[in-house]
């Protein structure tokens, strides 16, 4: 007979680990810790982070408040970086996470796995008449946002450049990983200095947006009840389109990842990487090889030569890299890029937050005006190409397409975070120079 008692302990999993051998490990941590006798490499980076991240989330997601906010990505990086700063984590250990984030580059492994996944993974007709149709409505709030934020940068003083390098296109990005992380790599190429300071000045912005997104999609969930109310064809009930014409397109059934398609979609996501690195060091180096990488798998992918395969193993890739990367990516990113006085000093500042409420309006509004004369419902089209894009990106668009109880329009809202993200970094590529 089984032992029930046995059975209610693992119940309690955290990252997937049952909680006792979850705890066994982190006291061995906590012993090498505590007699300084840990190796500063990999694996022990991967696991230092691993082992406080998943906690960290399994945490967030429990709380009600940060769940419902979806900020249990912002916990797992704020705490960790309030923990260097009161000196709690110590100095060693320090060093072996910002080694793991840095030195060992785990975030070149992160983002193009990100990258790889979201565009080759995607359904190809759906990608297609996307960019010909809901991709205006996109593009055009993109363009708006950075134009908006510029201008008021510019009024306020706060600065044009600064109002569109560390609020308009990061608050765009598709959140920390995916968006703020590989633009602060850009601007310190492209800028010089230290990528903690752009990463201190982005993630509030990532922060508040998304937090601005979900208030508007609740507001709208209240509003869309009528469809012809506060005008004709405002909300959809869940449609994208007000004619025949509709996007939808059902969803390719992939397969179950396997080993071999993980491994397999790790060296395409390598490949692409490496060919982003070899155009931008040999050919083009005024963009960035991540903008490179992001151009050379749309390119592939539009081209009709991506066998679904290849789109299954990259995908395969990203989504164990995906969730199981993110957490100890977070806590590196909160060791290594955060300050803390540098970010309570950016949040004291009252002119950043009303740039960014009005970026995220102006996006919510531009969105839903240009989808609604290109024949989409106002509330789906803004929805979809303005506060999914403007959100916290994969977790941002579940939180946002919550509240508005409108979890069909999923794949939508993919689009804005997989390659309106994508966009986003090739823009970021272009103006962190144009701009300097």
């Amino acid at each position: 007979m089984v032992n029930s008692g046995q059975d209610k302990k693992e119940m309690i999993r955290i990252g997937g680990m049952p909680w006792p051998f979850y705890l066994f490990g982190g006291i061995i941590l906590a012993v090498c810790t505590a007699k300084n006798i840990l190796p500063n490499n990999l694996i022990v980076g991967w696991a230092y982070a691993s082992y406080l991240g998943f906690f960290l989330m399994w945490l967030g997601n429990r709380t009600k408040f940060l769940r419902t906010i979806g900020a249990s990505a912002l916990f797992a990086i704020l705490v960790p970086a309030v923990l260097v700063t009161v000196g709690i984590i110590p100095s060693s250990v320090v060093k072996i996470l910002k080694n793991f984030f840095g030195g060992y580059s785990f975030v070149d492994l992160f983002v193009p796995a990100l990258m790889a996944g979201s565009i080759l993974g995607i359904n190809e007709k759906l990608l297609k008449k996307a960019i010909a149709r809901y991709m205006i409505p996109l593009c055009l709030s993109l363009a708006v946002a950075i134009l908006f934020a510029g201008g008021l940068g510019a009024i306020t003083g706060y600065g044009l450049k600064e109002a569109i390098l560390n609020i308009a296109l990061p608050i765009c990005g598709s959140g920390t990983g995916a968006g703020a992380v590989p633009m602060a790599s850009i601007y310190q190429t492209a800028l010089g200095g230290d990528s903690a300071g752009y990463m201190t000045a982005m993630v509030p912005a990532v922060t508040v947006a998304n937090l601005l997104c979900i208030f508007i999609a609740c507001a709208y969930n209240a509003m869309g009840k009528n469809p012809d109310k506060p005008f004709k064809g405002f909300s959809g009930q869940g449609s994208l389109m007000r004619t025949s014409d509709d996007l939808v397109i059902e969803e390719e059934k992939k397969s179950m990842p396997s080993y071999e398609k993980m491994i397999v979609g790790f060296m395409i996501s390598a490949a692409f990487y490496l060919f982003g690195v070899m155009i931008s060091k040999l050919i083009f180096p005024l963009i960035h090889p991540y903008a490179w990488t992001c151009i050379a798998l749309v390119i592939f992918k539009l081209s009709g030569k991506c066998p679904s395969y290849i789109g299954d193993c990259a995908n395969g890739w990203y989504d164990f890299i995906g969730p199981y990367g993110t957490p100890p990516l977070l806590v590196s990113i909160g060791v290594s890029l955060i300050d803390m006085k540098q970010l309570l000093f950016v949040l004291s500042n009252p002119v950043y937050f009303f740039i960014i409420f009005s970026v995220v309006v102006v996006i919510a509004l531009v969105s839903g005006t240009v989808g609604y004369l290109l024949n989409m419902y106002f509330l789906e089209s803004s929805l979809t190409a303005g506060l999914c894009m403007a959100n916290s990106g994969g977790a941002g668009d579940v939180a946002v397409l919550g509240a508005a109880d409108r979890m069909n329009l999923m794949p939508f809202a993919a689009i804005s975070s997989r390659i309106g993200g994508s966009i986003v970094l090739v823009l970021a590529s272009f103006l962190s120079r144009i701009l300097t």
